[in-house]
């Protein structure tokens, strides 16, 4: 068995399209409701939350 050797640290595929979820998802929110949540994580009762005090 023979190892590559390479000048970047390993790390996985699918961590790119990790990083547009989020704002991906509040943006989502916000043209359902109108109301900008900035603040992550997106828990369910955040989201209530600010359609209450909105």
């Amino acid at each position: 068995m023979k190892m590559a050797l390479a000048r970047l640290a390993p790390n996985g595929l699918g961590e790119g399209s990790i990083v547009a979820a989020a704002p991906a998802i509040a943006n989502a929110i916000y043209q359902a409701t109108g109301v900008r949540i900035k603040t992550l994580p997106l828990t369910p009762e955040r989201v209530w939350r600010a359609l209450r005090d909105r």
